[in-house]
This record gives structure tokens, C-alpha cells and sequence, in this order.
């Protein structure tokens, strides 16, 4: 057979996309006070600043973990802060001018706060009060067809899903920008076979010290105008994924429309899925994000490609970004991965066939995660669980545990020799489905060799 391999790559470019807000709550409360009044370990600000509190308006308790953002008379942001755990926030405003706050967390109503003038050095007082909203994702039912809406409605309960999908993207992308979190990053290409499944070859690099954007797409209107598939140099296709910054811009909004959807597969979660109003046009994508029923989290986005390059790979091109919320209301990227499709022109089966030959010979899937981040501003530190395989190799042809063998992931970097009893442990695995096999000098001899078995780490 006389085959030759068409190559793919994946990427999330650097490039800074000013966030546009969707669908926004009215305000519930606001109150405006001297800054004198304000108690707190607040620093003085040198600058004209805005200094507040954020409580809730049924119980009067401090709110913690949300964004609170200065905004011009524009609607331009200027400015962010996160609420710490007595609900106080401090911004400092570019300078003098007219200003409104706006304040949203999950599972609260966001607000916007009445215009306000602050003057050259002053320090203007605030306080701002939301209630919790009474969106309850357990109880929505997805009936018979759906029309796909484009910007939903506020009434509509796929606007009340999208604004709180809004809100983690919002924040998200607002804590990457401020760089107020240093991560280390494990970035990863792994081979994997033709179904997406066992990993056949895999490589990782860690970097440590990471203050700025793990993933960064490129600019929503080059994504919209030239698409997120496109031709590489060496003959192959590159992918780009989506980021926050793309999700919530004005021109993937007008482009795409959404639904809610359920799923057997994920009973806890409620979708909201999206698609591109008009087909057949850019290399486009749809998906769905993933929120949790109970909290309202977001929790995962998975999507695929729109258009492939050839019909036997269609399907084969994937992408996933996995959120978690952070303690002190940040949110962050946790996992992230782009899979495409491996394919091989195999010539003898176009002579034969008189076909172009074109076959799927494997996905590659390209990623990263996040292992550990801190916490710039408070100092907090925090490990990200990782992976454990451990088990005993059993010696068939003695009947005994079998000590000395070199237990080993197939196309990986993973080992470990197995004690007196046989037993092994990979403390410090990545997630994914691998082939477990071992060697050992003896049964080698004897022409005894391990198929292996497929182990998932989760």
C-alpha cells in the first residue's frame, strides 16, 4: 500500500478581543454615600477612584465573587474589580468624567448603577444591592422542536440560560486580561486512533509562571469574516477554537442562533446550544455550553467544525474548553483541546476504486490544561487534582505476582517498575484513554509479551 499523510494543527492565536455584553438584568437597588462612611481595610487611592460595597438586598449580606465594572459614559469599560469576602470593590477611573457601575455574579440579578460625576482626585462612595434571581434551570423542559433565536429576548428562559452563560464568560475573560492570576500550564499534541479514543502517541510541556492568557483566539471578525478552518503552508489545514472574547462579541452573536437543549448523556446539565444562522458559507462552528442545572455554572463548551476538507473525515474535527470557578469568584479555563482529522491518500485504493483514496488514519488532538494557579493579589495557591493508575501485574506462568516489570503507557513518557508484590502506581497522569502494557527481561526471553489493556484516567 502506497500511502502519504495529510497533516492538520490547531491553534488558539493571541489576540485581545474587547468583550460585548448580551442580554443584562435591570438594576434592583442603588445607594449613594460619602466615601468617608465606608469601613474597611480599603487603601487610599492617589487617584480619582470609586470605592463600594455590594450587598444582598433580602439578607443585607456582603456579596463575594462579583464583577463589579466602571463603564464610561460610552458604555466603554474602564475599569473591574472582583468583590472580596465583605462585598467591597475599588476601582480607579482613567480620569475625570461621568461613570456607572455594573455589577453581576451568577445566580444575582446584575445591576447598573445611576450615572455619577467624579471629579479630578476624588473618592466617590458607593453602595449597591441585587437579589438573587429565581432562575431555576432544574425546571426548564425542552418540548418537541425549537426555533433557533437569535439574541434572545429577555422573558424568554433561553435568555435567562444565556445571561448566565454570559456572565462566567464575562468574567473569565476579564480575569485572564487582568493577569491577576499566575498559572502553570501543561500543554500537550497527542496521536489518537481513528474513533477519537486510546492515545497512540503523546508529547507535554509544562511552563510555570504564565500571568496572561493560556488561550487567546483570534479577533471575532476575522474568525467571521475568513473563518475557523483555513489552508496551512504545508499543504494541510489549521483550526482555530473560540475563546470568551469571540463568544460574546456583537458579530458571533448576529451570526449564530441558539436553543436549549437536554441530554441523556449529561442529566444534570442544562445546553445551550448554537449554530450559524446562515449554512454553507466560512467554515463555522456549533456547539453547545454546558451549564449546571443546580448552580447555574458553566461548565463546559464542546463544539465541532462546520465544513471539513474531505468528506470520509466529517465529524472528526472537535474542539472542547472545560470552565471552573476559583474561590474568590474568578473564573478560569481549566482544560482546553482541538481534535482534527489524520488523514492518508492511499493510491492503490484510488486506482482501485477509482475514488481519491482519501481515508481517516487517526485524530490529533492538540491541548492544555491548567495544573496550578495562584492568586496575585491574595497570595492564595491551589493544585489542580490530577490523575492515579495503580494496579499489580500477575506472572501467568508462575502463578505469582510478578516484581521487577516495567509497567508502561503505550506512545507515552509514563513508567513504573512494579515492587516485591507486583504492584505499580502512576501518581501524576493527564486525562484520556491509554493502552496499559509491560515488559519483563524473563517472560522477554520466552517470547511472552504484554497486549496490553486500555485504561481510561479521568
Amino acid at each position: 500500500m502506497v500511502e502519504s499523510s495529510i497533516l492538520s494543527s490547531g491553534r488558539w492565536p493571541r489576540a485581545r478581543c474587547s468583550p460585548r455584553v448580551g442580554w443584562v438584568a435591570a438594576a434592583v437597588a442603588s445607594t449613594l454615600f460619602a466615601a468617608t462612611l465606608l469601613a474597611g481595610p480599603l487603601q487610599p487611592a492617589v487617584a480619582q477612584s470609586v470605592l463600594g460595597q455590594l450587598l444582598d438586598s433580602s439578607t443585607g449580606a456582603p456579596v463575594e465573587g462579583a464583577l463589579v465594572l466602571l463603564l464610561t459614559e460610552g458604555g466603554e469599560e474602564a475599569g473591574g474589580y472582583l468583590t472580596n469576602e465583605a462585598g467591597r470593590f475599588v476601582l480607579e477611573a482613567p480620569g475625570p468624567g461621568t461613570y456607572t457601575l455594573r455589577a453581576e455574579r451568577i445566580g444575582y440579578q446584575t445591576i447598573t448603577s445611576d450615572p455619577f460625576p467624579l471629579e479630578r482626585a476624588q473618592r466617590f462612595g458607593i453602595q449597591l444591592e441585587t437579589a438573587q434571581t429565581a432562575i431555576q434551570l432544574e425546571e426548564l423542559r425542552v418540548e418537541g422542536s425549537q426555533q433557533c433565536v437569535v439574541r434572545p429576548g429577555e422573558g424568554l428562559q433561553l435568555a435567562s440560560v444565556w445571561d448566565e452563560a454570559r456572565k462566567a464568560l464575562t468574567v473569565q475573560d476579564w480575569t485572564e486580561r487582568e493577569g491577576s492570576y499566575r498559572f502553570q500550564v501543561t500543554r500537550y499534541e497527542r496521536d489518537l486512533d481513528p474513533l477519537g479514543r486510546t492515545v497512540q502517541s503523546e508529547s507535554r510541556q509544562v511552563i510555570s509562571g504564565v500571568t496572561g492568557v493560556p488561550i487567546r483566539s483570534l479577533p471575532a471578525e476575522d474568525l467571521m469574516a475568513q473563518g475557523f478552518v483555513r489552508p496551512s503552508g504545508n499543504g494541510g489545514y489549521e483550526y482555530y477554537g473560540p475563546d470568551a472574547s469571540v463568544l460574546l462579541s456583537d458579530q458571533f452573536l448576529d451570526t449564530h442562533c441558539f436553543r436549549l437543549r437536554l441530554s441523556g448523556d449529561r442529566p444534570l446539565d442544562v445546553g445551550l446550544a448554537f449554530e450559524p444562522v446562515r449554512l454553507g458559507g466560512i467554515p463555522d462552528i456549533s456547539g453547545t455550553l454546558w451549564l449546571d442545572a443546580k448552580t447555574s455554572e458553566l461548565r463546559v463548551l464542546e463544539y465541532i467544525y462546520s465544513w471539513t476538507p474531505w468528506e470520509e473525515a466529517r465529524g472528526a474535527a472537535r474542539g472542547r474548553v472545560e470552565f471552573e470557578s476559583l474561590p474568590s469568584g474568578a473564573w478560569v479555563i481549566r482544560n482546553w483541546g482541538i481534535q482534527m482529522p489524520l488523514v492518508a491518500m492511499d493510491m492503490s485504493m484510488a486506482l482501485m476504486q477509482r475514488t481519491e483514496g482519501i481515508r481517516l488514519r487517526g485524530i490529533r488532538e492538540v491541548g492544555g490544561g491548567i495544573t496550578r494557579f495562584t492568586s496575585l493579589e491574595r497570595g492564595e495557591a491551589s493544585e489542580v487534582p490530577k490523575g492515579v493508575l495503580e494496579g499489580q501485574v500477575w506472572d501467568s506462568t508462575r502463578q505469582v505476582p510478578l516484581a521487577g516489570a516495567t509497567v508502561f503507557l503505550s506512545g507515552t513518557q509514563y513508567f513504573a517498575e512494579t515492587d516485591a508484590g507486583g504492584n505499580f502506581l502512576f501518581p501524576d497522569l493527564p486525562e484520556g484513554v491509554f493502552r496499559a502494557a509491560f515488559s519483563h527481561p524473563r517472560l522477554d526471553s520466552l517470547g511472552v509479551f504484554s497486549a496490553g489493556v486500555e485504561v481510561e484516567i479521568t
